[in-house]
C-alpha cells in the first residue's frame, strides 16, 4: 500500500522549483520560498525519503555531444601500477578527443582526480577548452598529510581495497546521504576497484601541484563542493 504524503504550500513551491532546476543551492531555494536554508534541506530530504522526488535527472540538449572515458586504472581502461603522472592522464584525454574527432573547444567536466586532469588539460591545451566544471576537485595533498597518504597507498596494495573500505566510505559517502537505499549498490561497485590502481591514484595525488594550472586558466570555470565533503 502506497504511503500518503502530506504536502503543504512550501513543499509544493519547492517541488515546482526543483522540477525546473534541481541544481539550485538550498540557500537560493530558501530565498525563493521564504524558509531557512536548513529547513529547505530537511524538506527536500523528506520528499526524497518519502518517494515524492524519485530521481534527479539532467535533460541534455540533443544537439550536444557527450564524450566520456574511463581514466587509467578504472572501468574498462588499463590498470595502473606504481604511480601515474597527471600529464599521462592528460595525454590519454587528448588521445580520446582526437580519436573521436572532437575538434571544437569543449565544455570539460571532471570529478575528484578527474577534476585535476581537466584542470591540467585546460592549462596545457587552452585552445581545446571552452569552459570547465570541477566537482570536488582533488588538487593535491597537504604537506603534513603526504606520508600518511603514501602509507595508505601501501596498505591498499598489501591488504586489498576492503582493508580501507569503512574509513574511506565514511568520508566519501557520508552516513547522512545513505537513507535513499543506494549506498549498498555503490559500496559493492566501489569494492570492485582494482587495489593496485587505487593505490597508484593516491600516489598521483601526492605528486599533484595545481597552483600553476589554476593560475593559467582563462575560461569560465565552475567549482562545486559538497557541504558534507571533508576533503
Amino acid at each position: 500500500m502506497q504511503e500518503t504524503v502530506d504536502l503543504d504550500s512550501f513543499d509544493r513551491r519547492l517541488l515546482d522549483l526543483v522540477r525546473r532546476d534541481n541544481l539550485q543551492p538550498a540557500r537560493v531555494l530558501a530565498e525563493k520560498v521564504g524558509l531557512s536554508e536548513s529547513a529547505v534541506s530537511r524538506r527536500l530530504r523528506r520528499l526524497r525519503d518519502a518517494g515524492v522526488i524519485i530521481a534527479d535527472v539532467a535533460v541534455v540538449d540533443p544537439a550536444r555531444r557527450i564524450v566520456r572515458h574511463d581514466m587509467r586504472g578504472f572501468g574498462g581502461s588499463p590498470r595502473l601500477r606504481g604511480s601515474a603522472d597527471l600529464d599521462r592522464h592528460v595525454d590519454d584525454l587528448l588521445a580520446v578527443f582526437d580519436a573521436e574527432r572532437v575538434e571544437e573547444p569543449v565544455d570539460l567536466c571532471g570529478m575528484a582526480v578527474g577534476a585535476a586532469v581537466a584542470l591540467r588539460f585546460a592549462a596545457r591545451h587552452p585552445d581545446r577548452v571552452r569552459s570547465l566544471a570541477l566537482m570536488s576537485p582533488a588538487l593535491g595533498v597537504a604537506a603534513d598529510r603526504r606520508e600518511r597518504t603514501l602509507a595508505r597507498a601501501a596498505r591498499i596494495e598489501a591488504e586489498g581495497i576492503a582493508a580501507i573500505a569503512e574509513e574511506e566510505l565514511a568520508i566519501t559517502y557520508p552516513t547522512a546521504l545513505r537513507a535513499n537505499g543506494r549506498f549498498e549498490t555503490y559500496r559493492a561497485t566501489w569494492l570492485g576497484n582494482d587495489a593496485t590502481s587505487y593505490a597508484a591514484t593516491y600516489r598521483t595525488l601526492v605528486d599533484i601541484d595545481a597552483a600553476s594550472d589554476v593560475a593559467s586558466i582563462a575560461v569560465p570555470t565552475l567549482v562545486l563542493a559538497g557541504t558534507l565533503d571533508p576533503l
